[in-house]
Protein backbone atom coordinates (compact mmCIF):
# COMPACT_ATOMS: atom_id res chain seq x y z
CA UNK A 1 0.00 0.00 0.00
CA UNK A 2 1.18 3.65 -0.46
CA UNK A 3 0.49 4.44 3.29
CA UNK A 4 -1.68 4.52 6.07
CA UNK A 5 -4.54 5.79 4.58
CA UNK A 6 -5.93 6.74 1.28
CA UNK A 7 -7.79 9.71 0.84
CA UNK A 8 -10.80 10.02 -1.56
CA UNK A 9 -10.46 12.53 -3.57
CA UNK A 10 -14.42 13.74 -4.50
CA UNK A 11 -13.47 16.68 -7.40
CA UNK A 12 -11.50 14.12 -8.91
CA UNK A 13 -13.79 11.23 -9.18
CA UNK A 14 -16.18 13.63 -10.26
CA UNK A 15 -13.92 14.92 -13.06
CA UNK A 16 -13.04 11.28 -14.12
CA UNK A 17 -16.79 10.53 -13.82
CA UNK A 18 -18.05 13.24 -16.12
CA UNK A 19 -15.22 12.04 -18.67
CA UNK A 20 -16.18 8.89 -18.88
CA UNK A 21 -20.39 10.01 -19.49
CA UNK A 22 -19.19 12.63 -22.00
CA UNK A 23 -16.88 10.42 -24.12
CA UNK A 24 -18.62 6.85 -23.62
CA UNK A 25 -21.06 5.84 -26.10
CA UNK A 26 -24.87 4.24 -26.36
CA UNK A 27 -24.16 0.37 -27.53
CA UNK A 28 -27.64 0.38 -30.04
CA UNK A 29 -29.25 -3.59 -30.94
CA UNK A 30 -30.81 -3.14 -34.32
CA UNK A 31 -33.59 -1.88 -33.51
CA UNK A 32 -32.37 1.35 -31.85
CA UNK A 33 -32.44 -0.03 -28.43
CA UNK A 34 -29.42 0.86 -26.05
CA UNK A 35 -27.89 -2.40 -25.13
CA UNK A 36 -25.11 -0.81 -22.82
CA UNK A 37 -21.84 1.46 -23.09
CA UNK A 38 -18.92 1.46 -23.93
CA UNK A 39 -15.49 3.59 -24.59
CA UNK A 40 -14.05 3.73 -28.05
CA UNK A 41 -11.21 5.89 -27.55
CA UNK A 42 -10.41 6.93 -31.49
CA UNK A 43 -14.50 7.43 -32.22
CA UNK A 44 -14.58 9.42 -28.87
CA UNK A 45 -11.92 12.38 -30.34
CA UNK A 46 -14.87 12.52 -33.29
CA UNK A 47 -16.78 16.26 -32.62
CA UNK A 48 -20.33 16.69 -33.18
CA UNK A 49 -22.47 17.99 -35.97
CA UNK A 50 -26.14 18.11 -36.44
CA UNK A 51 -25.15 17.27 -40.52
CA UNK A 52 -22.42 15.01 -39.56
CA UNK A 53 -21.16 12.99 -42.35
CA UNK A 54 -20.35 9.71 -40.70
CA UNK A 55 -22.96 7.59 -38.27
CA UNK A 56 -21.77 4.89 -35.27
CA UNK A 57 -23.35 1.85 -36.01
CA UNK A 58 -22.78 -1.35 -33.77
CA UNK A 59 -22.80 -5.33 -34.48
CA UNK A 60 -23.18 -6.18 -31.02
CA UNK A 61 -20.42 -4.49 -29.21
CA UNK A 62 -17.99 -3.89 -32.13
CA UNK A 63 -18.35 -0.31 -33.18
CA UNK A 64 -18.87 0.80 -36.86
CA UNK A 65 -18.00 3.70 -38.61
CA UNK A 66 -19.94 4.65 -41.91
CA UNK A 67 -19.82 7.23 -44.45
CA UNK A 68 -23.48 8.67 -45.46
CA UNK A 69 -21.72 11.19 -48.09
CA UNK A 70 -18.91 12.04 -49.85
CA UNK A 71 -15.92 13.13 -47.69
CA UNK A 72 -13.10 14.78 -49.36
CA UNK A 73 -9.57 14.28 -48.16
CA UNK A 74 -8.52 15.62 -45.43
CA UNK A 75 -11.95 16.42 -44.30
CA UNK A 76 -12.87 16.13 -40.44
CA UNK A 77 -15.07 13.15 -39.84
CA UNK A 78 -18.06 14.67 -37.64
CA UNK A 79 -20.47 12.20 -36.24
CA UNK A 80 -24.19 13.50 -34.14
CA UNK A 81 -24.18 13.24 -30.74
CA UNK A 82 -27.97 13.84 -30.26
CA UNK A 83 -31.05 13.06 -32.19
CA UNK A 84 -30.92 14.18 -35.39
CA UNK A 85 -34.54 13.76 -35.90
CA UNK A 86 -35.66 16.44 -32.75
CA UNK A 87 -35.82 20.06 -33.48
CA UNK A 88 -33.00 22.44 -33.43
CA UNK A 89 -33.91 23.82 -30.49
CA UNK A 90 -34.47 20.28 -28.44
CA UNK A 91 -30.75 18.99 -30.11
CA UNK A 92 -29.46 22.53 -28.95
CA UNK A 93 -30.36 21.72 -25.42
CA UNK A 94 -29.70 18.18 -25.18
CA UNK A 95 -26.12 19.18 -26.03
CA UNK A 96 -26.08 21.92 -23.58
CA UNK A 97 -27.07 19.94 -21.02
CA UNK A 98 -25.45 16.84 -21.30
CA UNK A 99 -22.66 18.20 -23.07
CA UNK A 100 -21.88 21.32 -22.57
CA UNK A 101 -21.83 23.50 -25.59
CA UNK A 102 -23.89 25.22 -27.76
CA UNK A 103 -23.99 23.75 -31.58
CA UNK A 104 -22.70 26.18 -33.87
CA UNK A 105 -23.46 24.03 -37.30
CA UNK A 106 -24.34 24.46 -40.68
CA UNK A 107 -27.83 22.93 -39.63
CA UNK A 108 -28.24 24.59 -36.41
CA UNK A 109 -28.12 28.08 -38.30
CA UNK A 110 -29.92 27.28 -41.87
CA UNK A 111 -33.63 26.87 -41.73
CA UNK A 112 -33.87 25.65 -44.89
CA UNK A 113 -31.38 22.78 -44.31
CA UNK A 114 -33.31 22.04 -41.25
CA UNK A 115 -36.57 20.59 -43.07
CA UNK A 116 -34.63 19.00 -46.09
CA UNK A 117 -32.31 17.16 -43.64
CA UNK A 118 -34.91 15.12 -41.74
CA UNK A 119 -36.43 13.69 -44.47
CA UNK A 120 -33.47 12.71 -46.02
CA UNK A 121 -31.00 11.36 -42.61
CA UNK A 122 -32.44 8.09 -42.24
CA UNK A 123 -33.34 6.23 -45.77
CA UNK A 124 -31.92 3.60 -46.24
CA UNK A 125 -29.61 4.92 -49.40
CA UNK A 126 -28.35 7.69 -46.64
CA UNK A 127 -27.21 5.79 -44.10
CA UNK A 128 -25.08 2.89 -46.77
CA UNK A 129 -21.55 3.75 -47.46
CA UNK A 130 -17.95 3.09 -46.60
CA UNK A 131 -16.73 1.62 -43.36
CA UNK A 132 -14.36 3.73 -41.85
CA UNK A 133 -13.41 2.18 -38.76
CA UNK A 134 -15.16 -1.19 -37.56
CA UNK A 135 -14.38 -3.53 -40.99
CA UNK A 136 -12.47 -3.88 -43.54
CA UNK A 137 -14.80 -4.44 -46.38
CA UNK A 138 -14.96 -1.04 -48.42
CA UNK A 139 -18.51 -0.82 -48.88
CA UNK A 140 -21.02 -2.33 -46.88
CA UNK A 141 -24.88 -1.44 -47.39
CA UNK A 142 -27.58 -1.57 -44.60
CA UNK A 143 -30.76 -3.54 -45.58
Amino acid sequence: LIGDTIEFNTELAYNIACKIVSNSFSILDSEMNSIGAGIYIIPALFNHSCNPNCVVLFDGCKMKLRTIREIAQNEQLFVSYTDLLDTGERRRKHLQKYYLFCCSCDRCHDDKMEGSLNSLMYSTRAIGGKNVIGSSEQSDHIS
